[in-house]
């Protein structure tokens, strides 16, 4: 067996590795040579570079791993470190010696990081393969992948949580909600539309017009909003928290619907999602509020509408992530809004010099 330079023309025996080798994962639906090219095309500065393949003599596939620098070379990243059922123990560590041979200018290496260059994009996930809020990292019930890894100078860094929803095709109310700070009594029945009609609210006013006129929330205050679709979310003049909006959404990936809180031009908060490729189920993969902005029930304003437009449109189950550790207010959002922890995914360190 020997380590060689993976290219675009692996993409064939790659799909067929990942197929195997993930078809446990959650949500997962078949990769294929079409779907790596694209996923290789979004940013041809890597592209499959970096790319390390374990083959034996014959040229099968045995395993697989991706060696990524950042933009300043001083961090690297693994994406997914795969193998041959019953090959892992001789497999993975000439492909983790290979890769960090790879990344020798690297202060660290990361596996399982939310923001992996080329297989990321937003505040968490890009789906070219699963179409879920995973894609390849280890996962918590990896055991034998995390004690290589253990074993081989990896620690933990931070422990990301799917979260999942079911919707039924209606929403239910927040389970609880403090009211301080203005944080709304209850959102019950906002639903966004793109069609002319913007907001329903509870009592049955119907406010008709545009997206971005202004609708009264529950926020005891008016909000601006907009809805943006597609190249819309790339293509603005908003001022998103500071940066530009292709700062701020970095790749496109034109499926992505992000309702907007603003003021004028600049951005108090949103929320992002898309469809999975699973029917009926969509993912949110953004929700941010500017800090002067907080515990002002914006982000439960957000959540709500975005929960509420998606029930419209018959989408049953909504999936997210999330850091509980880093992100407790969103967090306890979260579970007032009835999401239930369905998955934890793991991402682990190792310094290289």
């Amino acid at each position: 067996m020997q380590i060689v330079a993976g290219t675009a023309r692996d993409g064939a025996s790659l799909a067929e590795l990942m197929n195997i080798a993930c078809r446990d994962k959650r949500n997962f639906t078949p990769v294929t040579e079409q779907s790596l090219q694209a996923l290789w095309g979004r940013n041809p500065a890597y592209a499959s570079a970096g790319l390390l393949l374990a083959k034996n003599d014959d040229g099968t596939l045995l395993g697989a791993t991706h060696a990524l620098y950042d933009a300043d070379t001083e961090k690297g990243y693994l994406p997914f470190l795969l193998s041959r059922p019953g090959d892992e123990s001789y497999v993975w560590p000439l492909l983790l010696t290979a890769s960090e041979r790879y990344l020798e200018k690297a202060a660290h290496v990361t596996i399982g990081s939310p923001y992996t260059p080329l297989y990321s994009a937003l505040e968490g996930r890009f789906q070219p393969l699963w179409g879920t809020t995973e894609m390849m990292e280890p996962v918590e019930t990896d055991e034998k992948l995390l004690a290589f890894l253990r074993e081989r100078g990896f620690r933990l860094r931070r422990k990301h949580l799917t979260m999942t929803k079911v919707i039924n095709g209606g929403i239910d109310s927040p389970q609880r909600h403090r009211e301080h700070g203005g944080e709304p009594r209850e959102t019950r029945g906002t639903v966004l539309e793109t069609g002319g009609t913007v907001l329903r609210e509870t009592g049955g006013t119907v406010l008709r017009g545009n997206i971005g006129d202004q609708v009264r929330a529950k926020t005891k205050r008016t909000v601006p909003f907009v809805f943006l679709q597609g190249a819309e979310c790339w293509q603005n003049n908003y001022d998103w928290y500071g940066a530009t909006a292709a700062e701020e959404f970095g790749q496109p990936n034109y499926a992505l619907n992000v309702l907007v809180a603003r003021e004028d031009y600049h951005v108090m908060g949103h929320i992002a999602w898309y469809a999975m490729r699973q029917r009926g189920k969509a993912a949110i993969c953004d929700l941010e509020v500017a800090k002067r902005h907080r515990r002002q029930g914006i982000g439960a304003y957000l959540v709500h509408s975005a929960l509420a437009y998606l029930a419209e449109r018959g989408f049953d189950e909504i999936e997210l992530c999330t850091t509980p550790a880093e992100s407790r207010a969103a967090y306890r959002l979260y579970l007032k809004y009835g999401f239930t922890p369905a998955c934890a995914w793991i991402e682990m360190s190792k310094k290289l010099c």
